[in-house]
């Protein structure tokens, strides 16, 4: 399974390569999921960090980049992220383990992670 991730990040890197702007964060999307599944924090911040404030971020890589501050301690810029996520409307625990992380314990440790901050809508 780590092999295909591995691979899953080597090719949404190329793809951010030729299509930097990333309509809809899909390619972002996958990028930061496989790392936090991976649990490269450092990796998450340094690619989100020039963009978090993007009025159109998905609330998906909110909470991912909101786990990762967490992890690596700056509980200020997590909190931040993870009340801008709650305040779009469309997160939700079901949300979080159907869609983003379907398999293994990864989405269990994403809302253990948040809920340091808040409850998170079942």
């Amino acid at each position: 399974m780590c092999g295909e991730i591995e691979k899953a990040i080597k090719y949404s890197r190329l793809g951010l390569q030729l299509l930097p702007h990333d309509p809809n964060w899909s390619m972002t999307s996958v990028l930061v999921s496989s790392l936090y599944i991976l649990e490269k924090y450092d990796e998450i911040i340094e690619i989100i960090e020039d963009k978090i404030n993007s009025p159109d971020m998905s609330g998906l890589i909110l909470l991912v980049y909101s786990s990762s501050q967490i992890e690596l301690g700056n509980k200020k810029m997590g909190e931040l992220a993870f009340y801008r996520a709650l305040d779009e409307g469309k997160i939700s625990k079901k949300r979080i383990s159907t869609r983003m992380f379907p398999t293994g314990n990864t989405a269990e440790r994403l809302i253990a992670s948040l809920e340091k901050f808040g409850p998170i809508p079942d």
